[in-house]
Order: C-alpha cells, then sequence, then structure tokens
C-alpha cells in the first residue's frame, strides 16, 4: 500500500516492519496491520491506497520498506537496529581490513629484507674465499679469508691465472 503524508511536519506510521517516518509529501510504499487503520483515519495525516494487511499474519522477514520523498527520490528505510547492527559489522570490516594492510606491509618489509640477504649471498657465492696479494715486487701470496697465506708464493703470471680461475679450481690447486 502506499501512504503520503499529507501535513507540514514528518509524521510516523506503523508498518508492519516496524514505525517508519514520512517526510511531509512523501510517499512511503509498506505493507501496514489492520488494526493501524482506525489510527491512520483518525490522526488525517495521511492518504492511503491499497489494502491493509490482515492482524494474523507473521511479522515479514523483510525489514526494508521503499520510501519516495515529496520529490519522487526513491529510498530505502532501515529499522535502526537493523542499521545499527549493519553499521557494526562494517566497522568490524573496516578494523580488520586495517590490519590485513599493516600485516601485508610488513610481510612485504620481511620480503625486501630478504630479498636484500638473498641478492648479499649471490654476491658472495661469486667471490672467493681468497685473496691474492703482492708481497714483495714480482712475488704474490694467496691469503685465506682470515688473512693466513696459503701455499706458496708465485709469480704475477700465476697470481693473474689463479685470480681468473673458480672458487671450485683454487681450492683444488691449493690442496694438492
Amino acid at each position: 500500500m502506499k501512504i503520503t503524508n499529507t501535513q507540514s511536519g514528518p509524521r510516523g506510521v506503523n508498518t508492519v516492519n516496524g514505525p517508519v517516518l514520512v517526510e511531509p509529501g512523501a510517499t512511503v510504499e509498506a505493507k501496514v496491520f489492520s488494526r493501524e487503520r482506525e489510527h491512520i483515519e483518525a490522526a488525517g495525516w495521511f492518504t492511503v491506497d491499497g489494502e491493509y494487511t490482515e492482524d494474523d499474519q507473521s511479522r515479514s522477514s523483510a525489514a526494508q520498506v521503499t520510501v519516495k520523498d515529496g520529490d519522487g527520490k526513491d529510498g530505502v528505510y532501515i529499522p535502526s537496529a537493523e542499521f545499527n547492527s549493519m553499521r557494526s559489522a562494517f566497522e568490524q570490516q573496516a578494523s580488520d581490513m586495517a590490519s590485513l594492510r599493516s600485516e601485508i606491509d610488513g610481510l612485504n618489509a620481511a620480503i625486501g629484507e630478504k630479498d636484500a640477504e638473498i641478492a648479499k649471498l649471490k654476491a658472495g657465492e661469486t667471490q672467493t674465499a681468497y685473496t691474492v696479494t703482492e708481497t714483495s715486487p714480482g712475488w704474490f701470496a694467496v691469503l685465506d679469508k682470515d688473512g693466513k697465506q696459503v701455499g706458496n708464493k708465485m709469480r704475477e703470471d700465476d697470481a693473474n691465472a689463479f685470480k681468473a680461475m673458480t672458487f671450485e679450481e683454487q681450492k683444488q690447486l691449493l690442496a694438492e
């Protein structure tokens, strides 16, 4: 049924789904129990178009009512208890999303740190544990990572050849 507020101020009407505030000139489409007919007619605040719902019907599970304001724009009325419940759920979801964003940021930072560690480790794989240094004019020594000489001293050509070897080849040569 359609209920239109004919007054200059907002008025309330009891619908099957609970009270609805109807603004001046606005039309509400809602089910209203027949027991409300006497009150609506006695108040003289509304014009009614349509049939009332029988009193013995159970309350509808649909809590939304289509509302048309004075300009004919559609809107939706949601009872305050249901609206508050929806608001609480929305706020909880917003909070959960903020927590997830924070967790994602933390994970991205950890990934960046791990990528940096991996890059350092990969760079370390290409370096040898040995360095070649000139100990006296024309003579070179191979030093381990602790700076201790490994093997015999060698001439510059042999030192350059040693530097060109892979780490595995260097280890094998020094083991001989």
